[in-house]
């Protein structure tokens, strides 16, 4: 402790004598740099002076030689008019305006030689100014026109008088200083009192006369040195010199920002110095402990008992720890440098090269383990983690550590022997056990089946809804250490929350009543009474709380109620609660519930019995189903104990429960047809035109349900050739088909004169609106997506079959022509096909000419290509697409098209939305299904090994039809994927998917079993 505290002192010591120097530069620094501002600010004052003293010297210049042109011009005017008088010269004078332009102007003279002058006046002579009232003269003489003034005797002789002009210096001033932007400025103005020009002098000296201050005949005292900027600059009077003196205070000249100016370079110099000192102090620091870490790093990687090693991308060993250094056989220093094939056999070092070059690859963190015998022919575990090493944007080195775990792999085997051991003993405990059940609870329901008599029906009932939560029960006790690893699943069925709290009375209520007891039971009016969920779940958790709700209490009323907390789309959040009047608990026997194998107090069991794992049991639970559980408690006055579990709305319309009885097939089937659709689809003769025989015999059997007569071909020349033989009322046309697709089978009906008005109805997986369009274009009359709902499929066949018949002519369609691609050659000459279905109109219709008469007014479309609808007439189009948008009868909306993988393993609603609800019907068609589906994925297989993606994409067509059609809609997004891979071209992604379809049709079948007892258990 000594030692560390006088550590402490000197590192504190250092610390501060190193701080303190860079205080002591940074002040330094500081204060020079508040010279050099201070410097700078008067430098720039002094620039500011001088600019404002010279723009008042060129100012005053500006004036007096203004004033000097006024008087030549009053001398060229009297020189040329001899006969100037008095009023003629005021005139002049005042058109001059003088007041405004020329302010400091006091008077206009003419004095002649003989005779009176003239004067005007602008103002009084401003008195006590210096220089005759501080007033000066400008003149000119004025010579007679015409005469010689070659020398002094002449121009005497021609000397007429003189013109003069008198200004005011002091208003002079005046008007400059007032121009100034600096008020402040104090000037003199002085006369230059040399004799000899030559030697004048920018001095102010005592010969000098003042001939302006503002300080009136004296100047004003002098300012202090270093106060004030001072300068004198020359002014030229008519050739006298005049000197004006500019006196300025140094602070009137500053702003603001040069007041702070040198104040700001101190503390920016300051500043900077000491962050500057501070980013070199911390540098040195930061070295400092960089290397006590390096230090301590190395003794921390040589006293590793594990192998530590950098190795770059070139295979050399940048670092080993003494621990690798033993392993390789060498010193550290002969290793680093070197690479890896240097220091082992080759194979061991390409494969651990192996391993590492994926890091580089792609800057991921890797472990794995590696096992080996060592020497002593022991099996030797190493669990080895390589970290990438990234400077800048690319991995330069990896780490490697490798730790010894095989003492880890002898204990864990030890735990798989035990482990397993127990397994097995409770997979035989839950075989003896569970097999008497089964057997208890299967005997009870076939008599339920057979029994009539009220009274033991009831009996039976008990019996079967007691052995079913005791068989619950029992899978919770043997399976509890499933429960804690949090791997129990759950069932999602269908139910009611009647029935649910039917079943708990069943069971509870003669116990409750035995006690003197009253189950009361309150459910929101919020919570829908058909909920989704597993309801054995939520049974045992409500019967545990509530069987302890009786123990616990002697007297008055158990509630159990359930209210909805939160609704999100189809997900509700629904709470369970159960209150008594029992005994209650303390806050401390509150806290410890929930544990398993624990009670309240010691002397509960005693006196009430059980084991103390129903709650664990129900939280377990409760959180699985996406909730919580919780209790209020008071001592002596009762407890609730709740929980809220995550439901979800039924996928199927439920029957009530009074109204369905015991009926068997009765409770589970609905009529999807409303009242009057039989009657128009009975007798109606339907041609099915479709390739996949699962999606046939489904799609026969719903229409001789309604009473149709069905005739079925398997792709589109075939509904050709049987639409040529018999007469139908409709035709529900798949799309892609294999010989002849829907759409070039369509255009071929449309183009035919006695095909033309056959009711043609799209009936296709394809559920895009682009695909809707395209069947629309290419004649079709309506359009309905698989799996067809038996209600909107009848619907759509009533209101055509019914238009239909009110409108006979309506069926008259105009003849279309037919497609080139089938019809015609690049020549004009008939193909092999045009020409058979040619022949066999011709030898029906003889109006069949004018359908190749048609065809030579419409422009050829490209082969293969259908024909635009704007070189189709007008009422060649669909009767839905000749209508006005208002007056279309609305589609139902297309789904668009699920991602691949994704989606409900198995939608029992679609199911049995397709089968009118009918159990038999439903286990006839998911076990055809399942069969077609093992058939053809046969054919996918081999269609993958040839590499042959058209022949897949048309067989995940195909299978997707009969996946959707009894609700396995993951499967069927699967076979949509393997639909579209023709346009990726990429047979690894084609063989990813099959694999998926594989596993996930291994499930599937089991699922669906599964599904479809909890549908109909008879």
């Amino acid at each position: 402790m000594l030692i560390s505290g006088i550590h402490r002192k000197s590192v504190n010591s250092a610390r501060l004598l190193l701080w303190g120097a860079g205080w002591a530069l940074a002040m330094a620094v500081g204060v020079a740099a508040y010279c050099v501002g201070g410097r700078i600010v008067d430098a720039d004052a002094r620039q500011r002076f001088d600019h404002l003293a010279r723009s008042t010297q060129y100012a005053m210049s500006v004036r007096i030689k203004a004033y000097a042109n006024v008087t030549r011009g009053l001398a060229a005017l009297l020189q040329t008019n001899d006969a100037l008088d008095r009023r003629q010269f005021q005139q002049y004078v005042a058109g001059l305006d003088l007041p405004r332009q020329f302010p400091a102007v006091v008077a206009m003279t003419w004095e002649p030689e003989t005779g009176a002058g003239f004067v005007a006046h602008q103002g009084a002579y401003p008195p006590g100014h210096a220089g005759a009232g501080g007033v000066f003269g400008m003149g000119l003489p004025v010579y007679r026109d015409g005469m010689p003034q070659d020398d002094a005797a002449q121009r005497r002789a021609a000397y007429r008088g003189m013109a003069g002009l008198n200004f005011s210096v002091a208003k002079l001033m005046q008007i400059v200083l007032d121009e100034t932007m600096v008020r402040d400025v104090r000037l003199d103005l002085y006369a230059d009192g040399s004799v000899d020009p030559d030697r004048r002098r920018l001095v102010i000296e005592p010969r000098d006369r003042l001939l302006f201050s503002e300080h009136g005949a004296q100047p004003g005292a002098a300012l202090a040195d270093g106060d004030y900027f001072e300068s004198v600059l020359p002014v030229d009077f008519n050739g006298a010199l005049w000197k004006a003196r500019f006196q300025v205070r140094k602070t009137a000249l500053r702003n603001g920002f040069d007041v702070y100016f040198p104040l700001a370079s101190a503390l920016v110099g300051g500043a900077g110095t000491l962050l500057l000192y501070s980013y070199l102090a911390v540098l040195y620091l930061s070295r400092r402990r960089a290397v006590k870490h390096r230090v301590l790093l190395d003794t921390v990687l040589n006293n590793l008992d594990a192998h530590v090693y950098l190795k770059d991308q070139n295979r050399r060993y940048i670092y080993v720890n003494p621990k690798m250094a033993e392993h390789l056989g060498l010193p550290a220093a002969e290793i680093v440098g070197r690479r890896d094939r240097e220091l082992m056999p080759e194979e061991k070092a390409d494969a651990a090269w192996a391993l590492e070059r994926p890091v580089f690859a792609d800057g991921v963190k890797r472990a794995s383990e590696t096992q080996f015998a060592c020497p002593a022919g022991v099996a030797q575990y190493h669990w080895n983690v390589r970290v990438p090493v990234t400077l800048g944007r690319s991995v330069t080195a990896v780490i490697g550590v490798s730790t010894d775990v095989t003492e880890l792999h002898q204990l864990k085997d030890r735990a798989d022997t035990a482990n397993r051991a127990k397994s097995d003993f409770l997979s035989n405990m839950s075989h003896e056990i569970r097999t008497p059940m089964n057997s208890i609870i299967g005997m009870a329901h076939l008599a339920l089946k057979t029994v009539t008599h009220p009274k033991q029906r009831d009996y039976l009932q008990k019996i079967y809804h007691s052995g079913q939560h005791l068989l619950g029960i029992i899978n919770d006790i043997l399976d509890f250490s499933k429960i804690e690893a949090g791997k129990m699943d759950l069932e999602v069925l269908d139910f009611s929350i009647d029935m649910l709290l039917s079943n708990l009375t069943s069971q509870l209520g003669d116990v409750a009543t035995a006690r003197g007891l009253e189950l009361v039971y309150e459910i929101h009016p919020d919570l829908p009474r058909q909920l989704r969920g597993d309801p054995l779940r939520l049974e045992q958790v409500l019967i545990n709380f509530t069987s302890n709700a009786i123990k616990f209490s002697e007297q008055g009323r158990v509630h159990v109620r359930a209210r909805l907390l939160e609704e999100r789309d189809q997900h509700l959040i629904v709470r369970f609660e159960v209150q008594d009047r029992g005994i209650g608990m303390s806050e401390d026997e509150v806290a410890q519930l929930f544990q398993s194998f624990h009670q309240a107090d010691t002397s509960t069991t005693r006196r009430y019995g059980g084991t103390g794992l129903g709650l664990v049991i129900s939280q377990q639970l409760a959180e699985l189903m996406g909730g919580r559980v919780g209790v209020e408690s008071r001592l002596g006055e009762g407890s609730t104990f709740w929980f809220t579990a995550r439901l979800d709305r039924p996928s199927r319309a439920m029957p009530d429960e009074g109204d369905g009885g015991d009926s068997g097939d009765g409770a589970n089937a609905y009529d999807p047809q409303q009242a009057g659709l039989f009657e128009s689809i009975r007798g109606a003769s339907i041609l099915l035109v479709e390739d996949n025989i699962f999606s046939q015999q489904v799609g026969q059997e719903l229409l001789e349900d309604g009473g149709a007569t069905v005739c079925v071909a398997n792709n589109g020349k075939e509904a050709i050739d049987l639409l040529l033989k018999e007469r139908f009322d409709c035709v529900l046309m798949d799309v892609q088909m294999p010989v002849m697709d829907g759409f070039e089978a369509t255009r071929l009906i449309r183009a035919h004169p006695r095909l033309s008005g056959t009711l043609v109805i799209a009936m296709t997986a394809n559920a895009g609106r682009d695909d809707q369009q395209r069947c629309m274009d290419a004649g079709m009359d309506e359009f309905v997506t698989k799996p067809v709902a038996p209600r909107l499929l009848f619907a759509v066949l009533a209101k055509w079959l019914d238009q239909r018949a009110a409108t006979p002519e309506a069926a008259l369609r105009p003849v279309v022509p037919p497609p080139p691609s089938f019809f015609t050659m690049a020549d004009g000459q008939p193909t092999a096909a045009g020409a058979m279905v040619l022949q066999a109109a011709s030898a029906t219709e003889p109006q069949a000419v004018a359908a190749a008469s048609l065809a030579a007014d419409v422009p050829a479309a490209a082969p293969g290509a259908p024909t635009p609808p704007s070189a189709l007439p007008p009422t060649a189009l669909p009767p839905q697409a000749q209508q006005p948008p208002s007056q279309q009868s609305p589609q139902p909306p297309s789904p668009p098209p699920a991602p691949p993988a994704e989606g409900e393993l198995f939608d029992i609603a679609a199911l049995a939305q397709t089968f009118a609800g009918k159990p038999d019907k439903m286990r006839k068609y998911t076990q055809l299904f399942l069969d077609s589906a093992r058939d053809t994925m046969v054919e996918i297989d081999a269609a993958l090994a040839a590499a042959d993606l058209a022949r897949l994409s048309e067989l995940g067509h195909r299978l997707k039809s009969s996946a959707r059609a009894v609700g396995a809609m993951r499967f069927g997004n699967l076979c949509l994927a393997l639909e579209q891979g023709r346009q990726d071209a990429d047979t690894a992604r084609a063989g990813a998917l099959v694999a998926q379809m594989h596993a996930l049709l291994l499930v599937l079948g089991p699922h669906m079993e599964q599904e479809l007892l909890a549908y109909d258990p008879g």
